[in-house]
């Protein structure tokens, strides 16, 4: 007969950004407890031309978004302007499906997607679909890396839209939980 509560008595620390509930509703079945702990968040940046900036957009042939975070401050800044999806006349590309999902759930359509969420194959396949004229944006968080504007020979512009921050109380929760005298998983 095989153990239905492997995980009896364990503490599994969730330190990533919770993004659905089955990994931990998964824990709490084999009897183990979620712990949700972050160690970093997202925070939207806010800037006085944010307006302008969206406005923008239509200056470009391409958005690009490559994380539901870059997606989630866009519409953020469109629902302070009141700014419409109907106003955006470029395309749209995003790397991976949850990235589309967001975009779509945003009202705004997805153009290209690669056909391996990569921004490496992005930067391969992206060429197949777009001019060398077309002129692209590359809406991103504050540690995105430069695969997209270096690896595409499209004039590519950045706008850091999103910034990553440490989450210090967390930091200190998890300390305190490693160092009781409970059974504890750490998940990154």
């Amino acid at each position: 007969m095989s153990n239905k509560t492997p995980l009896l008595g364990e503490n599994v620390i969730f330190t990533g950004i919770p993004r659905s509930s089955e990994a931990t509703n998964l824990v709490e079945r084999l009897g183990g407890n979620a712990v949700i702990a972050p160690m970093i968040a997202t925070k939207e940046i806010v800037s006085a031309d944010d307006l302008d900036q969206l406005q923008r957009c239509n200056l470009y042939d391409w958005l690009i978004f490559t994380s539901q975070s870059s997606v989630k401050a866009f519409h953020s800044k469109m629902m302070k302007y009141q700014v419409d999806v109907s106003f955006f006349t470029a395309k749209i590309a995003v790397v991976g499906s949850e990235t589309a999902n967001a975009i779509e759930k945003v009202g705004l359509s997805v153009h290209f997607t690669p056909t391996i969420f990569s921004a490496d194959i992005f930067v391969q396949e992206f060429p197949e679909i777009a001019s060398l004229t077309d002129r692209c944006l590359f809406v991103k968080g504050n540690l995105a890396k430069d695969t997209i504007t270096a690896g595409l020979n499209n004039e590519v512009d950045e706008w850091t839209i999103y910034e990553t921050v440490e989450l210090e109380e967390n930091k200190e929760y998890v300390k305190k939980l490693l160092k009781s005298e409970e059974s504890c998983s750490i998940i990154f």
